[in-house]
């Protein structure tokens, strides 16, 4: 093995375990889901004491239309105060049936992102992210 091959091993070793080390400095970010269902269930039990709501996303599929629906509802707490209110967003969030939405921090910014798979009204499979700016 020639001198140049044997220095990229030791290079390509050397960045594997900076890049295990940077990982590991990473913020975690708890993300807690649960069905809606299991989330009725838990509170006719007694189970939750208090809920907080920070943004919400629906998907779906129209009952009568049958076309897909996706909607995001905000909460801001510097226009309300304590009083959380979900106001419906006016951003453009494409809509999809037979969806899965999650929040994740892909950037690791600290701002959940929102992504988004599922079909669109003709049919056709998407995945989508969106990334939250600061606000």
């Amino acid at each position: 093995m020639n001198d140049l091959a044997k220095n990229l091993i030791v290079w390509l070793v050397l960045a594997a375990i900076l890049m295990s080390v940077f990982n590991s400095f990473a913020p975690e970010v708890e993300q807690n889901n649960i069905d809606y269902s299991d989330f009725i269930n838990e509170v006719q039990n007694d189970r939750v004491s208090e809920v907080v709501i920070a943004d919400l996303i629906i998907t779906g599929e129209d009952q009568n239309s049958g076309n897909a629906v996706s909607k995001l509802y905000l909460t801001f707490k510097e226009l309300y105060g304590e009083e959380y209110r979900l106001v419906e967003s006016d951003l453009p969030i494409d809509a999809l049936r037979e969806s899965n939405a999650s929040w994740v921090d892909y950037d690791k910014d600290g701002d959940l992102d929102l992504f988004l798979t599922g079909l669109d009204t003709d049919g056709v499979p998407k995945s989508l992210l969106y990334k939250a700016e600061n606000r």
